[in-house]
């Protein structure tokens, strides 16, 4: 029996981080952020299995710590949390079909989508740095509306230690029917990052929020980026394989210029205002959306291989997001489904019983959490106030966006 050098240096370095996290949290934490970019053995380059690893722990965590849910969040369970997807990652590797795939070597398209993360991130930040609670208020409150509703299921989440709060008069509390998860990962990402055990308050909490909140929204429009190069790669390498091509070379180059254009709509044009506005879990959503459904339906290997469990656990991520949105991975499914049945029928078949059966839960859990607020209401109720209330979203430029 040979032993594979690859395994033991990665097992080696996920060792390591693990064991920071617990004793050197902000080191720990960042060194395990990036194992997960690295070490699982999905997808083909960098940038890829960053992606993937979003959809996945944005999956998981809907499971694990879903609203009104009963899981505590504190410090001790987001390490746990963290250390356990490190290492179920790497034992993923053991996988004797999984044990060879090689660790991608950085290409220029993922150099460019990390100058996008790391650009738009503090960027998105640098009017908030060094600013008081006071300015830190005023500066969200003045920017969008929903930053405090988002703030609320934030500072609530991390202060009670768990995504069901307690309310003074009994009533459903406003993360048990609002989508809240985007909110419990940055609870979680704090206590898993912070080093010290004393937890912070309320106006303390108001920096951790511009943080996460920026970080989210870049690692957005970074994963979207992505998708645009992939995409264009893809077309551009097609078009030249089916016929002449005056290009030549250049037409590598497609890619990077997809990811360059993206970025510079992102930064310049409409999507800012979404930040602004407090609308992260909306583009989270989105990203998710977009993501899944090109991971699953560029290639009938790629729905075979991804599309399987990445359809699902984006489906999870979400509905507790941005709840319509599912609506958007439907086409994924199908494709996932027919490249499954084409396999093995009765591979396909089982999918899609389970992929039917996931969406009913998910339907029925969430109407039930939505009409639980007011009890005696009806769906067409509901329906009929949604329409009337304005959701305050931001002018958005959909030819730039094309």
């Amino acid at each position: 029996m040979t032993i594979d050098r690859r395994l033991v240096v990665l097992a080696c370095v996920s060792a390591v981080a693990v064991l920071a996290l617990w004793l050197l949290p902000p080191v720990g934490f960042v060194a395990a952020v990036v194992l997960l970019a690295v070490v699982p053995p999905w997808g083909r380059t960098l940038t890829e299995r960053a992606v993937i690893s979003l959809v996945v722990v944005a999956g998981l965590v809907a499971v694990a710590f879903p609203r009104a849910g009963s899981t505590p969040v504190t410090q001790t369970s987001a390490r746990l949390a963290l250390s356990a997807l490190v290492l179920a990652v790497l034992a993923l590797r053991l996988v004797p079909r999984l044990r060879r795939v090689p660790v991608p070597r950085p290409t220029l398209l993922d150099a460019l989508v990390l100058a996008l993360f790391a650009g738009a991130g503090l960027w998105l930040m640098s009017a908030y740095l060094g600013r008081g609670s006071e300015e830190l208020v005023s500066g969200l409150f003045f920017s969008g509306w929903d930053n405090q509703g988002h703030f609320t299921t934030f500072a609530n989440t991390y202060k009670v230690g768990s995504t069901t709060w307690p309310t003074s008069d009994g009533a459903v509390a406003w993360n048990q029917w609002y989508p809240s998860l985007h909110t419990t990962i940055w609870a979680l990402a704090d206590l898993a990052a912070r080093g010290t055990s004393t937890l912070l308050d309320r106006p303390g909490l108001l920096w951790p929020y511009v943080q996460w909140n920026a970080i989210t929204f870049a690692g957005c429009m970074a994963a979207l980026s992505w998708v645009a190069g992939d995409l264009a790669r893809r077309v551009g390498g097609a078009s030249r394989l089916v016929g002449p091509s005056r290009l030549g070379g250049a037409w590598r180059l497609v890619g990077p210029f997809a990811v360059l254009a993206f970025a510079a709509f992102a930064l310049l044009g409409s999507p800012g205002y979404l930040y602004n506005l407090g609308f992260t879990n909306f583009v989270m959503g989105v990203t998710i959306t977009v993501a899944a459904s090109h991971l699953a339906a560029r290639s009938t290997r790629s729905a075979r291989l991804l599309g399987w469990f990445v359809v699902p656990l984006a489906a999870l991520a979400v509905v507790g997001l941005w709840t319509p949105l599912a609506v958007g991975l439907v086409p994924a499914g199908v494709v996932v489904a027919a490249a499954l049945w084409r396999y093995r029928w009765w591979v396909g078949a089982a999918w899609l019983v389970a992929a039917l059966a996931l969406g009913a839960i998910m339907a029925l859990t969430q109407t039930a959490a939505i009409l639980g607020v007011e009890p005696g209401r009806s769906a067409g109720d509901f329906t009929t106030s949604l329409g009337s209330v304005g959701a305050g979203m931001a002018p958005f430029n959909i030819g730039a966006a094309l």
